[in-house]
């Protein structure tokens, strides 16, 4: 069908659809980067190429998408999560809180923006504001394996013992195969 009629933006956008979907994430980009040079505007392919870049651990080139994206529609909830979860990946904790912040500030009920707030928070050393946010997160979904696994993690880092084996028993019984936290538990 590119054949046919190779300015089909549209065309382009599936076939990198199709790409990341088998995760050939370099050959996906390829595809997004014909859709934007036949129609620079086209919202779809400048999130699918950062999610593609952010998939390949380019983090730095996923950054610059998700902000692409973001000055085209600055209230789309999943991209602004997924530039707070870039930023938090590249270790610029700060830019992601705000961010994070600024989700829950629209979205209060959103548990993946405390839950990613609260890991920036844990990475800051800054524990009792983890905690918190996991607990936030935790209300309205407790059934996050690795959230509790970081609230035990907080807890202990905090010398919270006796929490941090409550936390950790959560995980073994939302995982009985989680080998890791029972090593941890021991």
């Amino acid at each position: 069908a590119i054949d046919e009629d190779p300015y089909d933006f549209e065309l382009w956008f599936n076939l990198g659809a199709i790409y990341s979907q088998n995760d050939q994430y370099n050959k996906a980009i390829d595809a997004y980067e014909m859709v934007l040079a036949i129609q620079e505007d086209f919202y779809p392919a400048i999130v699918q190429k950062a999610d593609s870049y952010s998939a390949l651990g380019k983090l730095a080139e996923a950054i610059h998408w998700y902000e692409i994206a973001m000055e085209y529609i600055p209230k789309d909830k999943e991209v602004m999560q997924q530039l707070a979860g870039a930023y938090a990946d590249n270790e610029e904790f700060g830019k992601a809180i705000n961010l994070f912040t600024k989700i829950i500030g629209k979205h209060p009920y959103n548990y993946q923006a405390y839950f990613g707030r609260g890991i920036c928070y844990d990475a800051l050393e800054q524990f009792e504001a983890a905690i918190s946010d996991y607990n936030r997160a935790l209300e309205f979904n407790n059934n996050i394996v690795d959230l509790w696994y970081a609230k035990g993690d907080t807890h202990y880092n905090l010398m919270q013992r006796y929490d941090a084996v409550d936390a950790y028993k959560k995980v073994i019984e939302l995982d009985p195969f989680n080998f890791e936290c029972m090593e941890d538990l021991g």
